[in-house]
């Protein structure tokens, strides 16, 4: 798989109790897609899945969050700290 470019642009979709992601090398290459829960445990986890593939590939991370109002509020946090 050929990297195009070295921005992994992860989106996330958050909802109350299990939000989803997508990871891609930027602009088409997906590197991850998947639903996690709505914990400090699980989104820890999914940040270090991020920054292992990131790490592997060379790629600096840039997350986008949907406006959920309080459903990214946990998010945010992990993300953040």
């Amino acid at each position: 798989m050929k990297i195009p470019t070295n921005i992994m642009a992860v989106g996330i979709d958050p909802a109350k109790q299990v939000h989803q992601a997508v990871a891609i090398a930027y602009p088409e290459v997906i590197l991850l897609n998947c639903r996690f829960e709505n914990s400090y445990e699980a989104i820890s986890s999914f940040d270090e899945k991020v920054m292992k593939i990131a790490k592997k590939n060379n790629l600096k991370v840039i997350y986008g969050l949907e406006d959920s109002g309080a459903y990214g509020r946990t998010i945010k946090e992990v993300l953040t700290s």
